[in-house]
């Protein structure tokens, strides 16, 4: 199951600046069982986010192969947090054929309306 319609919406894509807005899906069947009354965005749902936007943002079937830093610095209530962004700041080949290494920031805001990092990753991925 890909996340994209059933945990998020696309909202904008920026593919110069490597960066897509979302809109996450707060009736979600993750949210009911992540956790019933208190929803949040499981890690696991964040990195394979990721993966997917990779894919449309170069257009080309990406697999994750390896996570090699996730610092998860708050928490994604959909409650609070309706919108997130994903901002790609390298999406560059590795050493072996078809692998990219790619850096992510996940951004939004807080329920006081100020911006706030969520998660920062380093991917292995590979690519079609």
């Amino acid at each position: 199951m890909t996340l994209k319609d059933n945990l998020y919406k696309i909202e904008t894509t920026d593919i110069d600046a490597r960066r897509v807005e979302l809109s996450l899906i707060p009736d979600s069947v993750i949210y009911r069982a992540h956790f019933p009354g208190r929803p949040i965005t499981p890690g696991v749902c964040i990195i394979q986010t990721a993966t997917e936007l990779i894919e449309h943002l170069t257009g080309r079937p990406t697999e994750l192969r390896g996570v090699t830093n996730a610092k998860f610095l708050a928490v994604v209530d959909p409650a609070i947090s309706a919108r997130v962004c994903y901002t790609f700041k390298k999406i560059s080949p590795a050493d072996a054929e078809e692998t990219v290494k790619v850096a992510v920031v996940v951004e939004g805001k807080d329920d006081g309306g100020s911006d706030i990092t969520f998660t920062k990753l380093s991917l292995l991925c590979h690519q079609k």
